[in-house]
């Protein structure tokens, strides 16, 4: 039995590797080599990630890309780190001269590893949600058709993380943004959805989009990236106070990645135009909007407030915990 356990092993020994194999264990080997003895994988991968949120915070995209390459090679079953990896492959998106062929490329990458994540892991919503930030943000730069199919997939992934875990507040940011995105498309499109999925996949509303951002906002009252889609869908139905009010809370949370970064800015446009409006009314509702010191500390000090009294209702996947799981 022995002999026949040794001659196993030397078989196993000899057998070629495909060359994905050979690259994942010089991977791995390379990784091995650097780590300290008395380090244990999941210290280091901890590392890595806590570099990478670093870096996303800087807005320096290759360089929290890289972190977390290193994290997903000391723990390439991790849930989370692969979907940080599916993150962070889609906000190269929004890399400086990206062309349309690179932003393709890097959400069908970022496809690739929540693909895995579900695959390790079903039930958790994390992987649910990377897939359908990166199918969403594919949708914007492909043709009718393919775009179409985009968006059918995105808005099962988005109920299913739903389903999944119905306290999410990322979760329903998707699901608003699917609803607000769906609801602008073009006459085009519309008919194409028609002739091929019917009453399976309707138009969004903006009113469906409204309460989507309105809970994500209830369940987390202190992420940016909710502030704003709920300002801009309340200003697309015509309430333009409560716009302000959220637009204005939003404007002094924390900007943790180049998501908050770019949804920063569009609040502040909203802002920028809510104002204009103002100037050339007379009246708004009985409410005097103004950029002043006073109004903008209300609003957060009423975000806070509202964060203390709903914390105890939060929960959010760690995987996509970050802004970033939504798509712009």
């Amino acid at each position: 039995q022995q002999g026949q356990q040794d001659g196993q092993q030397q078989r196993q020994a000899w057998r070629p590797r495909l060359p994905w194999q050979r690259q994942q264990q010089q991977q791995q080997e390379a990784a091995a080599a650097h780590r300290p003895a008395t380090w244990q994988p999941s210290e280091a991968a901890k590392q890595w990630v806590s570099r990478g949120i670093a870096a996303e915070a800087r807005m320096d995209l290759r360089e929290a890309l890289a972190c977390y390459t290193n994290a997903v090679t000391l723990e390439p079953g991790n849930v989370e780190l692969l979907c940080r990896m599916a993150k962070q492959w889609s906000d190269l998106t929004y890399e400086d001269g990206a062309t349309i062929e690179h932003i393709q490329e890097v959400n069908a990458k970022a496809i690739e590893y929540a693909e895995r994540a579900i695959a390790i892991a079903p039930k958790s919503a994390g992987g649910h949600m990377a897939s359908c930030v990166s199918r969403g943000r594919l949708a914007l730069f492909s043709d009718n058709k393919t775009k179409v199919r985009l968006a059918k997939e995105a808005q099962e992934t988005a109920r299913t993380a739903l389903a999944l875990e119905p306290d999410n507040d990322l979760a329903h940011h998707l699901m608003g943004r699917w609803h607000y995105e769906m609801a602008q498309i073009n006459f085009v499109v519309r008919q194409l959805i028609k002739l091929v999925y019917g009453a399976a996949l309707a138009p969004g509303k903006y009113e469906d989009a409204l309460m989507e951002f309105q809970t994500a906002v209830r369940l987390n009252p202190n992420r940016l990236i909710h502030r704003v889609e709920l300002g801009r869908s309340l200003m697309r139905i015509g309430q333009k106070r409560e716009a302000y009010e959220h637009l204005t809370a939003g404007m002094q949370m924390d900007v943790e990645d180049i998501n908050a970064l770019l949804q920063k800015e569009d609040g502040e446009q909203l802002l920028d135009k809510l104002r204009g409006e103002f100037d050339r009314s007379v009246s708004w509702g009985g409410f005097t909007p103004s950029p002043t010191a006073s109004v903008v500390a209300a609003a957060a000090t009423a975000a806070a407030e509202s964060s203390s009294s709903s914390s105890s209702g939060s929960t959010g996947s760690t995987a996509a915990g970050d802004s970033s799981s939504t798509g712009r």
